[in-house]
């Protein structure tokens, strides 16, 4: 490894562009994203395959993809539904009912940290395997489950693991096979997944909940799921054996951090390898700012995605209609994905600046909910909503892709799920809290839209310091 970082910044370059195929995972730095190459002119052309199997390599990418987040994605954002059915079945508080969500986004998070040295040593065909088998004993134990507290553990850890897996698995399969040059529209499409499984799912689940009741709707749930998992596994496994992975030469903006080989076995040596990879990163300022960002932002941003169906039925609205708001929700959320990843992909790449809009967006849309007072008015922050938390949604992994490179996006992304585990997990039962002890939802959302305001002032900053450093290395 000295050899490696005493050389130059061009040497090391040079030097890892002569082994991708040979060594992939070779430790390399990352140097700026600006810096002018011949070899960029050339990126993810991929001599002597042919322009057919490329094609074919990134539609079955963004099929797994836009299948994946209709899984992980519509299971998350359905949790209001689902916290509303709670509330009626075992009639707990508001504040313990959300710990149902409020956990299932502390593991969803913190369950990724270690996939991405994972699938770097065992693969991504059985890693997405394993993922597929815990998310669907979690959603059998639902269905089996006699209490709220079985619920917290079946749905808030076992689903959540698996959908963490699941989440990561997808993450390395759209860095690793699609090009860089059309990675954002991709992305977006793929990302949209969650968002149409959001306005397909949420009223299914509600009318099936108040039909047949919520176990068995969670057992209709695990068997459909079964099905639809293995279909898209099927998929992983072709494209790992037949896909053709593509390599970004083009250089990323952060540098102080190394990917460092994993043919070490044991499970010491992967923990020593992930403790030693997360201690460069503390070192990163690029990626302290945007994880202090996320950490601000994403304590409101569950807020409404648990109690916007409750607080319009408590406006008078029945379950039905209220649920009908999460699918315009996932509508608009699964548009804005595509929406907003393909805009930073026509303005030359520039996903942060994107990203900060929509976390400005964000902020401003919740502190207008308290105003509303009719379905037409909910309907309206629905559709903002779900439109810019859907642009922010997509941007991320684009954001750090940008900011870190192709090889260490998915590990920057996975470190970054901290924040969402220290700060997401709260929000929601703080502001389920600030209601049972003051019967209203306003106080809460005052607050969770100010922090949104604080956070897209911190992606402006980091925006600001990347593209002087950029000026500053030409």
């Amino acid at each position: 490894m000295a050899a490696a970082t005493s050389a130059g910044p061009l040497a090391e370059v040079e030097e890892e562009c002569a082994r991708h195929a040979a060594a992939p995972e070779h430790i390399r730095e990352l140097a700026p994203a600006d810096a002018t190459d011949p070899a960029q002119e050339a990126e993810d052309v991929e001599i002597g395959v042919s322009a057919t199997k490329l094609r074919a390599t990134e539609l079955c990418a963004t099929v797994i993809g836009f299948a994946t987040m209709v899984i992980t994605g519509s299971t998350f954002m359905i949790c209001g539904v689902l916290y509303s059915q709670l509330l009626s079945t075992y009639g707990a508080s508001r504040a313990k009912t959300s710990l149902v969500g409020s956990l299932l986004e502390f593991t969803y998070s913190g369950g990724g940290l270690p996939v991405p040295y994972l699938i770097s040593r065992y693969g991504i065909v059985p890693m997405y395997l394993v993922g597929a088998l815990i998310y669907i004993m979690g959603l059998f134990g639902d269905s089996f489950a006699g209490s709220l507290d079985v619920w917290i553990f079946t749905h808030g850890i076992v689903t959540a693991l698996g959908m963490a897996i699941l989440f990561m698995c997808n993450l390395e399969v759209l860095y690793t096979y699609t090009p860089r040059e059309g990675r954002g529209l991709i992305v977006g499409i793929s990302w949209a997944g969650g968002g149409i499984g959001t306005a397909v799912f949420s009223p299914i689940l509600s009318s099936t909940s108040e039909a047949s009741g919520l176990s068995a709707t969670m057992r209709i749930a695990a068997a459909g799921s079964s099905v639809y998992l293995a279909c898209v596994f099927a998929l992983v496994v072709l494209l790992r054996r037949h896909g053709h992975p593509f390599k970004d030469l083009a250089k990323a903006s952060s540098r102080s951090v190394t990917s460092t080989n994993s043919s070490a076995s044991g499970c010491r040596s992967l923990l020593h390898q992930m403790c030693a990879q997360n201690m460069q990163w503390c070192t990163n300022t690029n990626f302290l700012i945007l994880f202090a960002a996320l950490f601000i932002y994403l304590f409101g941003f569950s807020v409404p995605l648990t109690h916007l169906p409750r607080l319009v039925q408590d406006q008078g609205v029945d379950a039905i209609d209220a649920s009908s708001l999460m699918s315009i929700f996932g509508v608009l959320n699964a548009f804005g994905r595509v929406l907003f990843a393909y805009l930073g992909e026509c303005l030359g790449g520039s996903y942060l600046r994107v990203f900060a809009g929509t976390v400005l967006a964000n902020g401003v849309a919740i502190l207008v909910l308290p105003f509303c007072r009719s379905f037409a008015s909910f309907a309206a922050f629905a559709a903002s909503c779900g439109l810019v938390a859907g642009g922010r949604a997509g941007l991320l992994s684009l954001v750090c892709c940008q900011l870190f490179g192709q090889q260490l996006a998915s590990r920057a992304y996975a470190l970054l799920s901290v924040a969402f585990m220290l700060s997401q997990t709260f929000g929601s039962p703080t502001v389920a809290l600030i209601y049972d002890e003051s019967g209203s939802y306003d106080a809460g959302l005052f607050l969770v839209g100010a922090l949104m305001l604080t956070a897209s002032l911190l992606c402006v900053l980091l925006d600001l310091r990347r593209a002087r450093a950029e000026r500053a290395a030409v």
